[in-house]
């Protein structure tokens, strides 16, 4: 009974996992997906372990697939405890794929569709409703999709996953599905029944008609690409086994669809936002920069999570010059440079290992004249498929998650190994069932935590852009639930937007503050200094970090006797994190202004003209900006401080709102 239960909490899975896709209005619904994924991936482990101690055994993947994933699970580790930000890299923000957490999700899944599936017909079965999920939620997004168009405002666009990702997401069920009719048992439906029958020729071509439109519909040139791709080797096996002409003309067929799909596209197509991700050039001076930057580095990487820190740190300044300047981009051109920087050599070899092992052994299946193993196949074409993403995309927790548990089931096939308790000694039993007791408790605190951060991520969504201290308490309360330093950055800002807010509310600004108001003003200073500093100590790779707090000093200036000083060493640190932000020289030059030292704010304009195309607008405010001091420079030796208008200026940082996900983020 318990294996049965397991078996269809699988099948379950396999079959919603396409629908965590859709995008939604809001982008905390995002969030949605890890939880989705914690909580049925450690149900899952749950009903496994259960399952296998009522059967007194255990049975677990021992090939050279499992040997790879787990070489590979060990050097990301060993990547996020050397990362110096164990926490950040381990969980990362809500919306970063490449975190330990989320790798870990996806290792453990692997080992469950490996361990679960005993046979082909269950591979078939889970492979299936993978397919059959991919149409409906092709459907579905049809339909939201239109009437987005028509105006309705049922869905964003940009929000969730990005409309590129649902594409890919397509172009799986549709590779599935041809290879499934093509390679396997070319059925979708086992029963033998006239229905059944009827249902087996007319469900799969519903299913290709909504999975070709909807890709048509996002225009996505890759997910083409990558069919065609999957149609040569699908085409190669059925040219090594004795095949129908109906398999060889539908794999023709769609391959030559594809072919003109790529090309010219259909004319009904939806507009969908891009991220801002750095070209393969860039990418590849970042991967450069870190390798080289220690040995630790060379061997394991920066640690996951952690591509925005090098981007800031080794980029040059190449795009001061551009309309991305001031971006910090949070992965590379593709998955593959992402996790060279974050996990060194030995992570990008054991990858190439992973796929490596796994094309020699699906090399030798299309090769081999055995009609055997058919799930095998179409498990290879499948994680083929999302192999090739990762050097043409950046990285995606849904993606990745799909590469895992198609992975998974290719590894079923492989070699596997059997713990049976019935007759050993009860110490063995002891210490089996306290490492099943020990998986149990990772497991419960996983999903809390997942739990935890997307609690805090509500909190931030609701409407408060007109009500700052109704924004605090949501920010605190955010802070409250899940510890991260852009939460504490935000509520410095919103501290300070209190003060400002203070002094312009007052009724007469010619009085003097009287001894109550200084108190309530100095103890809003005091808190957003507190929090920004926190913000630092939580994160101290983040050049923002670092910025934030500089900015925060250098607005209350004139409440802090050596607030100056603290906001310049503070820009000195976020300099040393990117040497080349245009953010940290006009902070600087603001607090050298705000101090009178007109030839030091000088020093930084000229600075930052040196970084700037000279024909710009922010060109020439820089250049008007010196001449008005060196004007007041030469009126007196001893310059005034510039009047730079009330003593508290507000960070430019929007209160907490419904905003998409992006790939990349602001300094």
């Amino acid at each position: 009974m318990l294996d049965k239960i397991t078996k269809w909490i699988f099948y379950t899975f396999s079959f919603l996992l396409p629908l965590a896709f859709l995008p939604e209005k809001n982008f905390v619904y995002y969030f949605d997906k890890k939880i989705f994924l914690a909580v049925f991936v450690f149900l899952l482990f749950g009903s496994w372990l259960a399952k296998s101690f009522a059967a007194s055994s255990l049975k677990y993947p021992a090939g050279k697939t499992a040997k790879a994933v787990l070489a590979m699970a060990a050097v990301f580790f060993a990547s996020t405890a050397f990362s110096g930000i164990f926490g950040a890299s381990f969980f990362g923000t809500p919306l970063q794929a490449d975190s330990f957490f989320s790798f870990g999700l996806c290792f453990l899944i692997f080992f469950l569709s490996a361990a679960i599936l005993e046979n082909e017909k269950e591979v078939f079965k889970s492979i299936k409703f993978f397919i059959g999920g991919s149409s409906v939620l092709a459907l579905a997004f049809l339909i939201l999709g239109g009437l987005a168009l028509a105006g309705q405002k049922v869905l964003s666009f940009g929000a969730g996953d990005l409309g590129q990702v649902l594409a890919l997401v397509f172009g799986a069920g549709l590779t599935a599905l041809v290879t499934v009719l093509t390679l396997g048992d070319g059925r979708i439906f086992d029963q033998e029944s006239k229905l059944g029958k009827s249902l087996n020729i007319s469900l799969p071509i519903l299913e290709a008609i909504l999975l070709v439109a909807a890709i048509s519909f996002v225009d996505l040139r890759l997910t083409w690409f990558l069919v065609i791709l999957a149609s040569i080797i699908i085409f190669c096996r059925l040219l090594a086994i004795p095949a129908s002409k109906a398999s060889r003309l539908l794999v023709l067929g769609v391959f030559a669809a594809s072919l003109f799909l790529f090309f010219f596209g259909l004319p009904f197509r939806a507009q969908f936002d891009s991220p801002s991700l750095p070209n393969e050039d860039l990418s590849l001076k970042i991967v450069q920069g870190t390798l080289m930057e220690s040995p630790k580095n060379f061997f394991f990487g920066s640690g996951l999570t952690t591509f925005p820190y090098q981007f800031a740190l080794h980029n040059g300044g190449a795009l001061n010059g551009t309309i991305f300047s001031g971006i910090i981009f949070d992965q590379g051109a593709f998955g593959f440079l992402t996790l060279l920087v974050e996990t060194g050599i030995l992570g990008g070899i054991a990858f190439l290992i992973l796929i490596g092992l796994f094309a020699w052994q699906g090399f030798k299946l299309l090769t081999s004249r055995d009609e055997s193993e058919k799930a095998t196949l179409v498990s290879f074409v499948l994680v083929y498929y999302f192999f090739l993403i990762f050097f043409f995309f950046w990285i995606n927790l849904g993606l990745l998650v799909l590469t895992f548990w198609a992975l998974g089931m290719f590894a079923a096939a492989e070699k596997q190994k059997e713990i049976i308790f019935t007759g050993k000694p009860e110490l063995k039993k002891i210490a089996v069932a306290m490492i099943a007791l020990a998986g149990l408790t990772i497991s419960i605190f996983a999903i809390y935590a997942a739990v935890q951060q997307y609690r805090a991520g509500l909190a931030l969504q609701k409407d408060v852009q007109n009500n700052l201290d109704e924004a605090v308490v949501q920010v605190q309360k955010a802070t409250s639930f899940w510890q991260q330093d852009d939460y504490y950055v935000l509520l410095s800002s919103l501290y300070l937007k209190q003060a400002d807010a203070f002094l312009k509310n007052r009724k007469d600004n010619t009085i003097a503050l009287s001894a109550e108001e200084q108190a309530g003003l100095k103890k809003i200073a005091d808190q957003a200094v507190a929090a920004a500093d926190y913000a630092c100590q939580l994160n101290s790779k983040k050049t923002s970090n670092w910025q934030n707090l500089g900015a925060t000093y250098g607005n209350l200036i004139s409440m802090f006797e050596n607030a100056g000083q603290s906001g310049l060493d503070a820009y000195d640190k976020a300099e040393k994190l990117y040497p080349q932000s245009l953010g940290v020289i006009l902070g600087r030059a603001f607090i050298y202004e705000a101090k009178g030292e007109a030839s030091k704010a000088i020093e930084e304009y000229q600075k930052y003209l040196n970084l700037i195309p000279p024909d710009g607008q922010e060109a020439a405010a820089a250049k008007t900006k010196i001449e008005q001091l060196n004007q007041a420079v030469s009126l007196s030796n001893s310059v005034a401080p510039v009047d730079s208008g009330n003593s508290i200026i507000p960070n430019d940082i929007a209160l907490p709102t419904s905003t998409a996900p992006t790939s990349s983020k602001k300094e």
